[in-house]
């Protein structure tokens, strides 16, 4: 065997692993880029409502009630809505659509001059009781209604001065205020009960949410 034979080889060896590293490194970035070129980035809320205006979606990620928009995003339903008031519209998010709490039937009727008499409202509960966290999330979904479309003032306030987080907030109860007052409640049945200047939002775990969003849209004008 000649010398240069001999010397040639090791560079032969070394280009043919060269492209054999290049050739796998290739091949596994295609394998990592390729899927992701084949999925599409989640929609905005805005081409969510968009789609569903033009009726391009399926009935579980949005439908039209009564002439509103509501999709299903990030496991929420967000309704389209316009503040008169405000002249503005926004994309407020509910646990359930209008579809999921119609059946609800309300005692009583949502007192609209009241509601539209009182800048401020009153936001009680009972520190005792046991859905506390359920009635938590209820209370900050209706707030942000109360603000956002309606431009209110909302003042939290506890029905008993029985612990220490309502010693330094103010006592209410339906009885006690002539403004707008709304009531949650641990209860097995689920209710909207509206008695003059109160509305009663009664239900057991999430169920209080399903009551507190049949309020919303009775305040919205929606159902």
């Amino acid at each position: 065997m000649s010398e240069d034979t001999v010397i040639g080889e090791p560079g032969k060896k070394d280009r043919i692993l060269f492209y054999a590293l290049v050739i796998v490194l290739v091949l596994g970035i295609s394998i990592f880029l390729l899927p992701n070129l084949f999925i599409s980035k989640p929609l905005s809320l805005d081409e969510l409502h968009q789609k569903n205006v033009n009726d391009k979606l399926d009935k579980n990620e949005g439908y039209l009630y009564n002439g509103h928009s509501f999709v299903f995003y990030d496991g929420l339903w967000y309704g389209l809505i316009a503040a008169p008031d405000l002249g503005k519209v926004f994309s407020i998010p509910f646990h359930y659509g209008p579809r999921e709490v119609a059946e609800i039937i309300p005692d009583g009727k949502f007192n609209g001059t009241i509601f539209n008499s009182y800048q401020s409202f009153f936001m009680t509960f009972d520190p005792l009781d046991e859905d506390l966290q359920y009635i938590a999330g209820s209370i900050g979904e209706t707030n942000g209604v109360l603000i956002n479309a309606f431009g209110k003032n909302v003042v939290g306030a506890c029905s008993k001065n029985t612990t220490d987080a309502c010693h330094e907030r103010p006592i209410v109860d339906c009885d006690s205020t002539p403004a707008p007052v709304i009531y949650f409640l641990s209860e097995n049945a689920t209710s909207v009960v509206y008695d003059g200047n109160c509305a009663i939002i009664s239900g057991n775990d999430k169920e209080i949410f399903r009551a507190t969003d049949r309020m919303l849209f009775d305040i919205l004008g929606i159902i």
